[in-house]
């Protein structure tokens, strides 16, 4: 009997069959691990109106409000922060999915090009600014001091 995790791998008096039946067990369990954690891919349309699909993104969470990398980034589901800003100059591609809403009570900063695009239902959101009563709305703001900015997709309002 295996009584701590060493020795759960280690030959015993019987022979060799019962640590390798072990090990290809954990060697099993560790694949089908591993293949439960690769992301999903994200369809999105692109500028000529086509479906495409995006495998390796970062998802914006509703904690973290900087990124240092240029790349894909997902919204999925509700996420509500003070400011978005990316600090690497290159291209950041924002996907918001269906039914998705990003709300920014401040403003986001791409540091460089910022293209937006959404899924095929067209309903994923930015939302830049605060409303403080049904008839008093604050925008914010996108800042764009070098590249462009780029909608093919989603409702945005800023």
């Amino acid at each position: 009997m295996c009584k701590n995790f060493t020795n759960c791998f280690a030959p015993s008096a019987k022979g060799l069959d019962g640590a390798l039946s072990r090990g290809a067990m954990m060697l099993l369990l560790c694949l089908f691990t591993t293949v439960g954690t690769w992301a999903q891919s994200v369809s999105y349309i692109d500028a000529d109106g086509q479906s495409q699909s995006c495998t390796s993104y970062t998802v914006i969470s509703g904690s973290q409000t900087s990124y240092s990398a240029e790349g894909w980034y997902v919204v999925q589901g509700n996420v509500s922060l003070s400011q978005l800003e990316f600090t690497s100059s290159d291209a950041v591609h924002l996907i918001l999915c269906d039914g998705a809403s990003l709300t920014l009570s401040n403003y986001i900063d791409p540091n460089g090009s910022l293209i937006i695009y959404g899924q095929s239902g067209g309903t994923g959101t930015l939302r830049i600014g605060t409303e403080a009563s049904p008839s008093t709305y604050t925008y914010g703001a996108i800042y764009m001091y070098e590249g462009n900015l780029t909608i093919n997709g989603g409702t945005i309002y800023a």
